[in-house]
């Protein structure tokens, strides 16, 4: 299955196979985004124990787990940020947390993240052959000693004019964690 060669290139997660042109569109005003919701049951603690397992992978590079120490954030989570081929800066709001993704086509987000939330399921990528389309991607984004942080679901649109490329990123949804105190990572 392709994902979006656009998406991933342009954030390093795949070498690209084509020279791309790009033009990069950040969009959506930051208080445009619906609240996400838990499904019954889940809490902003099932939010941290996913992010804090071993196998979770926060930020393009150096990818790890979420950091936390006595209840607080122990690393900053920024924009996401990458230049692609063409020298085009692509900005996404907060760190990607890339093991949220799904690697089907038919779904952007794993089971796991599913469960937790009641709006992500609903969530379909779509994907074309000439390597356009859109798909979610999960991000967050906080301060090092901050005892929350927002968590974010971004849509990843990629267009094509002639042989150009261009992205456009919207944060069409948020919820701010509150990492639970006894939480140590």
């Amino acid at each position: 299955m392709k994902k979006l060669l656009g998406l991933f290139s342009a954030f390093g997660v795949i070498a690209s196979t084509a020279a791309i042109s790009a033009n990069v569109v950040s969009c959506g005003n930051k208080d445009d985004a619906k609240s996400l919701t838990y499904n019954e049951g889940k809490s902003d603690k099932d939010v941290v124990e996913m992010l804090t397992n071993e196998s979770a992978k926060i930020g393009m590079e150096d990818s790890k787990p979420l950091q936390v120490k006595d209840g607080k954030l122990d690393a900053d989570y920024k924009d996401t940020e990458n230049t692609n081929e063409d020298g085009q800066k692509v900005t996404i709001e907060g760190a990607f947390v890339i093991s949220a993704s799904s690697s089907s086509k038919d779904k952007s987000f794993t089971d796991e993240v599913n469960k937790i939330f009641k709006e992500t399921g609903d969530l379909i990528p779509s994907h074309n052959d000439d390597d356009t389309g859109f798909d979610y991607l999960m991000t967050i984004k906080g301060s090092k000693g901050s005892k929350n942080f927002d968590l974010n679901i971004v849509k990843f649109t990629v267009a094509k004019n002639g042989d150009k490329y261009s992205y456009e990123t919207k944060t069409d949804y948020r919820i701010t964690v509150t990492i639970p105190s006894e939480s140590t990572k």
